[in-house]
């Protein structure tokens, strides 16, 4: 369906106010409604006559001069004294802020022109429309030996040889691959118009299915309908599996593909792939090959020496007269490009151009768009501000950087399978190993790894189950529990620890297995012991491969547990004394020494047991008789060495 609007000029004015303009009105609605009834293919729909104006709008299929000469036997028939001035084809959007958007200058002159114009049967707000412009064969050809695309040099001379009076139907259907919106819109709208232009398409309208929305996949089928002689666009790609969109977007795009099939005589179908997207090149192979005839378009890598060639082509046409430091930029770069990230290599350079060479005044104004930090949000503060952990922290932002980068590689076309995900914590009690978990589980949310930033928390009691059979289960309960998050098992070798052969191996089996079912919606965090970690990584083969990241929790130093107590005790709105810094510095040299003496845990009992001595110290005084400062400073005879043997057996997990 094509639709064409029409502005006349009046010999003479109509005043539709007055009697006598009211009469021409009813007398033009009449003839309206009859055309329409007539049946011809052709509806029509009168949107303004008032004063020297005359504009309506008429819908049908066939080529410009079929539609021009279909408006003027339409306006003769209205016997109303008057000149063409103007005609354009518009699109359906368009069409419909007309006929529903109406005004008093209007003609009323059907009640169900939308259904006659097919207005009706579908919705626009899935779609982007368009009008392109005729394009020549040898534009097309330069467009293509432009962006370099082979094939579409090919296709040019093909279009040349086989020229035909009027459309017919179409021999084959296209996908171009890239990943840039304007490179791609480029190549799609050169193709189309030069089509047009050789009376390969009927319709200059071309419309594309941008939006996944299930309540809009029955339209697709009325949307084809509409677009006899016209161009269909449909971007086959994949949308991350976190999304809500991902299912209706596969039932979706198979739909188009069978409307593609249904109407491939019709409509010509434009499907958009991503540069070096495998996986929807497949699928659109598995799905068409064998119903419609395609023919790819895709840029190959230009030379050094033609990239330079383009980019100063670029340059002569903006009329820059030096161009080194564009070049510059080039040649730091790769060895060989393709046109549209030299395009926007040029956009870029030529934004920073115009405020430095043309218009000077502008040099000093900073650029407005958002510079994000690789790693986002308050948990990634939080992580940054813990004392030591220098290696911990690298590995978080590491593992964020790596899977940012898949998504880029998403974005660009290059999809690769979901990798492991899962970690393993390996060091002595009480250096922040659930503390780093809990924390990366809202980093990995606030980045868009995982979708929540609840971890759970679970032990041997909480997977192996007492009876053959329950282990299993709870074992899938935990990773249900933990869909879009984080699964931290603490002292993971507690699961088999000398109890092979029995629960715990089934326990293993069942948590490898859901690692693979649910590798891209959960995160498991296995943490222990340094050495009974090593031998719990031996049950099982398949577990080692499916661990993708190794984080070591060092013993903390002196100077970082002295910092750690000295934090401990501000956050209680409290300070050590002269003589308290001392003794503590003597006690913490003194616990380092000692095997398995605690760490972060040992500085936290510490500074719990010097409170409990400064409140037994003060319960002997009058409470009148204490000051501020005696409340609130902790002396050097609060802090007492504890028995480390006494802390080995601690069941606290972080500090």
């Amino acid at each position: 369906m094509r639709y064409f609007e029409f502005s006349i000029k009046l010999k003479s004015i109509i005043d539709v106010c007055s009697k006598e303009g009211k009469k021409v009105c009813d007398d033009v609605s009449a003839k309206c409604i009859d055309y329409c009834n007539e049946q011809n293919g052709f509806s029509v729909y009168i949107n303004s006559l008032n004063k020297d104006t005359c504009k309506f709008v008429l819908s049908g299929n066939g080529y410009d001069d079929e539609i021009i000469s279909e408006g003027e036997r339409f306006w003769k028939s209205l016997e109303i004294d008057g000149e063409m001035s103007e005609h354009n084809e518009i699109s359906a959007d368009k069409v419909k802020k007309i006929v529903y958007s109406r005004s008093r200058t209007e003609v009323y002159n059907h009640d169900d022109i939308g259904e006659y114009m097919q207005l009706e049967s579908f919705s626009l707000s899935c779609c982007e429309e368009r009008i392109v412009a005729p394009i020549s064969i040898a534009e097309l050809r330069g467009v293509a030996e432009r962006r370099n695309i082979s094939e579409l040099i090919k296709e040019a001379d093909r279009i040349e040889q086989c020229h035909t009076e009027k459309f017919i139907g179409h021999p084959v259907h296209y996908i171009i691959q890239d990943s840039n919106d304007q490179s791609f819109e480029n190549v799609a709208d050169v193709l189309i118009g030069c089509l047009f232009n050789s009376r390969r398409l009927e319709s200059q309208r071309v419309m594309t299915i941008n939006i996944v929305n299930r309540y809009h996949i029955g339209e697709v089928e009325y949307m084809y309908e509409n677009m006899y002689g016209g161009t269909m666009i449909f971007s086959v790609g994949q949308i991350k599996n976190n999304s809500s969109f991902a299912n209706s977007n596969d039932e979706l795009t198979e739909f188009v593909f069978q409307n593609a099939i249904k109407y491939k005589n019709k409509v010509l179908t434009i499907f958009r792939i991503g540069r070096h997207d495998t996986t929807a090149a497949n699928k659109v192979a598995a799905a068409l090959n064998d119903k419609l005839s395609l023919i790819t378009f895709e840029e190959s890598l230009m030379s050094r020496e033609k990239s330079r060639e383009y980019v100063c082509k670029l340059a002569d046409e903006r009329e820059i007269p030096d161009k080194s430091e564009l070049l510059n930029r080039l040649n730091s770069g790769s060895d060989k490009y393709y046109a549209s990230d030299i395009d926007q290599i040029f956009n870029d350079y030529y934004s920073e151009y115009l405020r430095s060479k043309v218009y000077p005044a502008y040099f000093n104004i900073s650029k407005t768009e958002k510079r994000e930090p690789s790693v986002e949000g308050r948990a990634s503060e939080d992580l940054n501000k813990m004392i030591g952990l220098e290696g911990v922290k690298k590995v978080i932002y590491k593992t964020v950087a790596f899977f940012k980068l898949l998504d880029m590689y998403k974005e660009r076309g290059l999809y690769m399978n979901m990798p492991a995900r899962s970690m393993i914590f390996t060091g002595n009690p009480g250096t922040a190993k659930t503390t780093v978990a809990r924390l990366a589980a809202k980093i990995f949310k606030d980045n868009g790894l995982i979708e929540n930033g609840k971890i759970v928390e679970v032990g041997r009691a909480d997977l192996v189950a007492m009876y053959v059979g329950q282990t299993a289960p709870k074992v899938k309960e935990a990773f249900r529990r933990a869909k879009g998050s984080i699964l931290f098992i603490d002292e993971a070798y507690s699961l088999v620890d000398d109890r092979d052969g029995l629960y715990g191996d089934e326990a293993i089996n069942t948590i490898v297995q859901e690692m693979e079912n649910r590798r891209e919606e959960t995160i498991v965090v296995f943490a222990g012991y340094p050495d009974k970690m090593e031998e719990f990584m031996k049950k099982n083969p398949g577990l080692r491969s499916r661990i993708a990241f190794h984080v070591d929790f060092p013993d903390y130093n002196e100077d970082e547990l002295y910092k750690i107590l000295c934090l401990m005790v501000e956050e209680k709105s409290m300070r050590l004394s002269e003589e308290a810094e001392e003794k503590v510095k003597n006690i913490l040299a003194k616990a380092i020494k000692c095997e398995d003496f605690g760490n972060g845990r040992f500085v936290r009992n510490l500074v719990e047991q010097a409170i409990m001595s400064l409140a037994e110290r003060l319960s002997l005084k009058s409470s009148n008789m204490i000051s501020d400062y005696e409340l609130t400073t902790l002396i050097a005879d609060d802090f007492v060495m504890p028995e480390l043997g006494e802390l080995k057996n601690t069941n606290r997990i972080g500090f």
